[in-house]
């Protein structure tokens, strides 16, 4: 089993030709591994397939926009949901982020 911080960044994620920056990698990784803490999963990768709805929008009300970048929201929105957004604000982001969200338990 991997460990949760050694999941692989989703090749959707990067312009064609570009390789992974590291730094890029661990800041990105920020927001996942705290949403995968709060929800007690096992592994980001938990995030994107095997978490309900509910459970992931739960622990987002444990967290505030601001704690995280626009860029790390997008990111997080990016992995959990398997769609590249961009957004004007992190209140927009994660104001998304649960409306989708709340569309998957439905």
């Amino acid at each position: 089993m991997r460990a949760a911080g050694n999941d692989v960044l989703p090749s959707w994620y990067y312009k064609k030709g570009t390789a992974p920056n590291k730094e890029m990698r661990i800041i990105s990784e920020k927001l996942l591994k705290r949403l995968t803490e709060l929800t007690k999963l096992s592994y980001i990768s938990d995030l994107h397939g095997g978490a309900s709805g509910r459970i992931i929008s739960k622990a987002l009300h444990e967290i505030k926009p601001e704690e995280y970048s626009i860029e790390e929201w997008e990111y997080a929105i990016g992995y959990i949901l398997g769609q590249t957004q961009h957004f004007e604000s992190r209140e927009a982001a994660l104001q998304y982020l649960y409306e989708q969200l709340n569309k998957i338990d439905k």
